[in-house]
Parts: C-alpha cells; structure tokens; sequence
C-alpha cells in the first residue's frame, strides 16, 4: 500500500475534484459559448445527415460520459500516479524534475478521454448492427467529441464567468485575458476532430492505430501546460501552440470528411469481406437449366464478355 506524508500531498497541490464539482458554479454565458463553440466546428464537416435526431443522441452521450471519465478514472489515476512517483523518488526531486516526471500523468489523461470517447461510438455501432461506413464512423466519432468538448468548455468557461470576468479585465490584462477562450475555442476543435479521426478508423479497421494517434496528439496538447507552468514556455506560445496543433488534427478531419469514395462496391466488400459480384453471379440461370450445366457454361464462357439478357 502507498505511504506518502500529508507534507507530499500538500506541496504537490493535489486537487479534490468530484462529480458534483461540474455542476458547482454553471453559468448562460459559459453554455451558451460552449454550443457554439461546438456548433462552429461541426458545421465546418457538414453535412453528414445529423438532421436526424438519434444522431443527437450520441452528441449528448460524448458530453455525458465527460464528467466520470475525468471524476472517477482520469483524475484518481493521475493523482495515485503522482503520489506514487513522489514518493519514489522523494517530493525535492519530484518538483525538481516534473517536466520529465510529469509525462506519466500527462500521458494519462490522454489514455482515458480518447478511450471514453470511443465508448459511444462502438455502442452506436453495434446498437445498429450494420456496417460501419468510414464516413458514418466519422460523422458518430464528430458528434461524440464535440459533446465531449462542449461540455469540457461548459465547465471551464463557467469557472471564468464565476470568477468575476467582465471587460474591464481586458483594460486590466490585455488580451490576454481572453486566452482562457481562445483556448476553449480550440480545444472543442481537438475533441470534435480526433473523435471523428477515431470512428473514421475504427471504420476501417485501424481503430487502435487512430486511438494511439489521438491519445499521443492529446498527450503533445496537455504537455504545453505543463512546460508553461515550469516556465519553459510562455502563455502567449502556448495559446498559439494549442491552435496549431488542433488546427492539424481538424484539418486531418476534413481531408477524410471529403474523401471521394470511387468503388463504394469494393470499399463494402473490403470492410465486409464479402466477393464482390462477378458477371456470372449476376446473370441468373433459367428456371429449366440444370446447375451443373450451369456451371459447365460459366467455364466454357469466362473469358467471353457477359451475355445482354432478353
């Protein structure tokens, strides 16, 4: 069993954050810019038939599945983790080497909200028992993570209004005081896009390759804080940083959302792994034609090309 000293715990500042601490200080502005937020990243892979209302199911079940992916998994996780190597290596050398000491963490939080934004989408999946189509997995995996940001920028946004945010801080701070939504902004971006990079390779079979690529681009988006809490990185860089890279992963979203399907025929039977029809299986025998001579006419015949039916 774990001992570490009340001293460790408390130099490390480790939070206590539960359920009902989303729900603390909710305010119209914070939601009302969230869905936005949301709805401005999703118009851009538009359209992809979300005018149908269950589809709408699966945005809510992404926001839904926020709150105890990061109250009861990610955040437990991450503070035993913290614990564990402080003690290990002693609390002086912990806080001397958190920038490389910190990965650990960091890497966590990755694994745990890539991981339960792919929780909706395989239920989805399997609830239809049908194929799933790479642009469908898209456009599930979008609804999903843009759920999923929204209520994140709910959460957080709410916290900045709570905190007294007017815009007198602006004459106060510059813009800079507008980071936090700036931030938000592009972090909704990141959710809706590495959700649909997500659904669109679980469609195509490489769905724990797009996983590792998700849950490494959310480990490389995260970090930035932590080299700018270790002053290795100012808040100006690390706002743009954040920008660019869910700009590249949206981008990456796009691409695939406009993809040309040529052979929708040979994409089913890659996915399916069912034979393509042939111009035989096409062309059915008459009623009073045996099978085998059936079968003798389709070889004597292969290579002649296929007969007009009457």
């Amino acid at each position: 069993m774990l001992r570490c000293s009340a001293n460790v715990k408390e130099r490390l500042i480790i939070s206590e954050v539960t359920i009902f601490s989303f729900f603390e200080s909710p305010s119209i502005w914070g939601i009302g810019l969230a869905i936005i937020f949301g709805a401005f990243w999703l118009l851009l892979l538009a359209p992809l038939g979300w005018k149908r209302p269950a589809r709408w199911f699966v945005f809510l079940s992404g926001a839904f599945i926020y709150v105890p992916s990061i109250a009861t998994v990610q955040l437990p996780l991450q503070r035993a983790l913290s614990l564990f190597l402080a003690a290990q290596v002693g609390i002086e050398t912990y806080e001397r080497d958190i920038v490389y000491l910190s990965i650990p963490a960091v890497i966590l939080s990755g694994v745990v909200q890539e991981a339960a934004k792919l929780i909706p989408i395989a239920v989805y999946w399997y609830i239809r028992k049908q194929d799933l189509m790479p642009r469908f997995g898209l456009a599930i995996g979008a609804l999903v993570g843009a759920g999923y940001g929204v209520f994140e920028a709910y959460w957080l946004l709410s916290e900045i209004f709570a905190a007294g945010f007017d815009f007198s801080w602006l004459s106060a701070f510059g813009l800079i005081a507008l980071g936090g939504f700036w931030e938000r902004f592009f972090t909704v971006a990141f959710h809706t896009a590495s959700g649909a990079v997500m659904g669109w390779g679980l469609a195509r079979g490489k769905g724990w390759l797009f996983y590792l690529l998700a849950t490494f681009w959310h480990f490389a988006l995260n970090y930035t804080v932590v080299l700018y809490r270790t002053n290795n990185l100012s808040n100006l860089q690390v706002e743009l940083l954040i920008a660019i890279m869910a700009d590249i992963i949206f981008v990456l979203a796009f691409l695939l959302r406009w993809q040309t399907v040529k052979l929708p025929e040979l994409e089913k039977a890659v996915l399916t792994a069912e034979p393509l029809p042939t111009a035989e299986t096409t062309l059915p025998a008459s009623d009073n034609t045996a099978p085998s001579e059936v079968t003798k006419q389709s070889e004597t015949k292969a290579d002649e090309p296929p007969q007009p039916r009457t």
